[in-house]
């Protein structure tokens, strides 16, 4: 039949003092007495069983759950909230107002530890929401902004009027001028059929798909 504990101790170590490890317990043969006696492992120096041996845990090593792709983070010791983009990257808000054109309020906000935060690179900034109308500090000319950053320039109040209604001036966000480069100019919106606010708005839903990450 079948190979016993008692047979694999002997064939193994053929002699009074045969032993072996098993489940946690040291196997000694004892060839006088022609029997198997078990012991447990203990902690050294003591007579305290170690627990599971082959799978005590290594302590104050936690094991981190990946993030979900476009979801906001924090640190638990920080209050800056930044996007986790699909390159798995970290993309910041430089203030509320850019924060606001993306999400009503900080409900979603995710909080991870200091060192997963460090260990994710800064990947840019985001920029406002497609449908925004802005204005750099130092340039009076109006801007809606398009998809990936594109500023496209309201060509008359007009247009301006026709697109956000007689409301539009105090809908204007100020760009710093050193957030600039954040963005690049497209082409002027010169009549009503160029441009449409709500569209762009709901096509670009998420800032994943606006940085085409």
């Amino acid at each position: 039949g079948y190979v016993t504990v008692r047979d694999f101790i002997t064939a193994s170590l053929p002699s009074s003092k045969a032993q072996v490890v098993h489940n946690g317990q040291i196997l000694r043969f004892s060839a006088d007495s022609n029997t198997v006696v078990s012991q447990p492992i203990c902690v050294a120096g003591t007579n305290q069983p170690v627990s599971n041996p082959a799978q005590t845990p290594v302590k104050n090593s936690p094991i981190v759950a990946p993030l979900a792709t476009g979801v906001l983070i924090k640190a638990t010791n920080n209050p800056s909230v930044y996007f986790y983009g699909g390159d798995g990257k970290r993309y910041v808000f430089y203030n509320e107002d850019i924060f606001k054109t993306w999400y009503s309020n900080f409900s979603g906000v995710k909080s991870i530890s200091p060192a997963q935060m460090a260990a994710i690179k800064i990947g840019g900034n985001v920029t406002y929401r497609p449908g925004t109308l802005v204005k750099i500090s130092s340039d009076p000319v109006v801007y809606a902004v398009d998809k990936s950053g594109v500023l496209r320039a309201l060509a008359s109040e007009t247009i301006a009027r026709s697109l956000y209604g007689s409301s539009w001036a105090r809908q204007i966000k100020t760009i710093p001028d050193f957030l600039f480069s954040n963005y690049q100019i497209g082409d002027p919106i010169s009549s009503t059929g160029d441009f449409n606010p709500s569209e762009v708005k709901a096509w670009v839903k998420d800032i994943n798909t606006d940085k085409n990450l």
